[in-house]
């Protein structure tokens, strides 16, 4: 960790000025490191006093899509704890998220971590993408504050699948299992063949399956149970629209993929999603500035405006930075 100087020199403040600037603007501002640490942080102030009505403060954690560690794993524990020790105390709070998911039970370690250090409101920024486990994440919030070009994702668990280069919903593996359970039912009872559908299903990795559908119980028990805490807190119907909304999220049937982009309008559009959204205009002053902040973050990121690998993910406050994978690095 490392403190960054609050000091700007004319030309820094004149291009933390244009906020918001064009990619141009920002690989010129990012080219000396320090110096694109210190325009994010000032914008991250000018997001704080934005909201300064509610004494907000504001958890930046963006990740580098393009990063093989870029998923949300046990790493992101202290970075967060120690943002969240600096802020302290903290009355309401705001984490902007940009992540392709990750683990679900360091999730529900980070929401616990986050509820115990908030007083009052927890609010979820999505600049662009919070999928699987990070929009599990995003349901650990009082409310969801999102873009046009935000989107959240289906919360069906992905495991590792020894025949493709990328996972597989544990959905799948379940559903191949049933399917298979239903056609030797059918021939059973039409006395058809039975011998290939018997040794498909013995073919089968039992304890694996068994495995898949505790992953999705936990999914579902996890979405559910943020909900009904905190989104739906004092809804008398509380337990009923998290069960429903846990339940469509997870719905393979719904959403057939788990890159399904679920955006704002989407939501507010269903009335089986009991999510509490905010639709910010491109015009609206804090959304210019997330996404300022946002496109800062993703150059830095990506290396382009400085020399050495890329990072996988970018935690941030308004006085310190973490980076995260290869390695630990502070900019």
């Amino acid at each position: 960790m490392a403190h960054q100087d609050d000091a700007l020199g004319e030309d820094e403040q004149a291009a933390l000025e244009r906020v918001p600037g064009h990619i141009s603007e920002v690989l010129q501002e990012m080219y000396d490191v320090s110096i694109g640490a210190a325009t994010r942080q000032r914008v991250i102030r000018e997001i704080q006093d934005l909201e300064k009505v509610k004494e907000r403060k504001l958890v930046v954690y963006v990740a580098n899509l393009r990063h093989r560690q870029a998923s949300i794993d046990e790493a992101d524990v202290a970075p967060l704890t120690e943002a969240l020790s600096q802020l302290s105390p903290i009355r309401n709070l705001d984490l902007m998220l940009h992540s392709p998911g990750g683990d679900g039970s360091t999730v529900e370690k980070m929401v616990d971590l986050i509820r115990n250090a908030c007083a009052e409101e927890f609010r979820v920024i999505v600049p662009n993408l919070a999928k699987s486990a990070a929009t599990l994440l995003a349901l650990g919030a009082d409310e969801i504050l999102m873009g046009e070009p935000s989107e959240l994702g289906p919360i069906d668990p992905q495991v590792p699948s020894l025949t493709t280069p990328y996972p597989i919903s544990a959905y799948d593996y379940i559903d191949a299992r049933e399917q298979l359970e239903k056609a030797l039912k059918k021939a059973e009872q039409e006395g058809g063949p039975t011998m290939y559908l018997l040794q498909e299903l013995a073919g089968l990795d039992i304890p694996f399956i068994t495995h898949c559908e505790k992953l999705t119980e936990f999914s579902r028990e996890l979405a559910a149970g943020f909900l009904r805490k905190y989104m739906l807190r004092g809804d008398p119907d509380a337990a009923a629209k998290a069960a429903e909304t846990a339940k469509n999220l997870l719905s393979p049937a719904l959403y057939k993929i788990h890159e399904r982009r679920i955006s704002a309008r989407t939501i507010l559009g269903r009335k089986d999603l009991h999510l509490k959204v905010k639709l910010l205009k491109a015009d609206d002053p804090f959304w210019q500035h997330v996404w300022a902040l946002y496109v800062r973050c993703e150059v830095f990121l990506s290396g382009a405006a400085r020399p050495g690998p890329p990072y996988a993910k970018l935690w941030e406050t308004a006085e310190t930075a973490v980076c995260l994978g290869p390695g630990i690095d502070v900019p």
